[in-house]
């Protein structure tokens, strides 16, 4: 699948956005107010609704508008005509593209070019044939390591340096006992085998 439809099936059942921008070039697009859908941001602080337009408006050559919604309005559930298109629900990957021609279909990669200052996010780049649908799980996780690999390795460096360093110490130690106990038992022997003089006699005169 590629970002535009990822991105334009997230965006059909995010609600809670508020107002609207209308770009230079004429895409209009909600301006995203849900903090929980803060993840679905470009690094560029590109929201997912203006990059949705703008790619979407590279595909049919035109500019392209997304209606905002009102504070506290959502989506209304789908009727017939529109079961079957992405507002109905995330729709299964052999259901989206049953129609499309195989060189229309485009898998963890965007068929169009993208326009100036558009970055579509890693998360819509999450392979949707895995398993068959959209894992918002998935690219949640993809949007936010759960820690920095760096972060983790000085951990591990740190960690490893203090039981490192406390098992040297350990066997510095037991060495140092053990060489000490046996040189004890070594002297202990050596002086078991001087024999004993016997006392001097007190002369008698003779």
């Amino acid at each position: 699948m590629s970002p535009i439809h990822v991105i334009m099936q997230v965006l059909s059942v995010t609600a809670l956005v508020s107002g609207g921008v209308t770009a230079k070039t004429g895409y209009r697009f909600p301006k995203c107010s849900d903090p929980t859908a803060n993840w679905m941001f470009a690094k560029q602080g590109v929201s997912p609704c203006e990059a949705a337009a703008k790619l979407q408006g590279q595909c049919i050559r035109d500019t392209f508008s997304i209606s905002p919604f009102r504070p506290g309005s959502a989506y209304s559930g789908p009727r017939a005509p529109s079961a079957s298109t992405p507002c109905g629900d995330f729709q299964t990957w052999r259901k989206w593209v049953a129609n499309c021609n195989i060189s229309d279909i485009a898998v963890t990669k965007c068929p169009v070019r993208f326009p100036t200052g558009i970055e579509v996010p890693a998360w819509a780049y999450v392979n949707v044939e895995e398993i068959g649908t959209f894992d918002v799980i998935r690219a949640k996780v993809v949007a936010f390591p759960s820690r920095p690999r760096y972060f983790d390795l000085v951990l591990i460096g740190t960690a490893g340096g203090v039981v490192g360093g406390a098992l040297v110490l350990s066997v510095l130690a037991a060495l140092f006992f053990y060489r000490r106990r046996k040189l004890h038992k070594k002297n202990h022997l050596a002086s078991d085998d001087i024999p004993e003089t016997e006392p001097l006699l007190a002369s008698d005169g003779n």
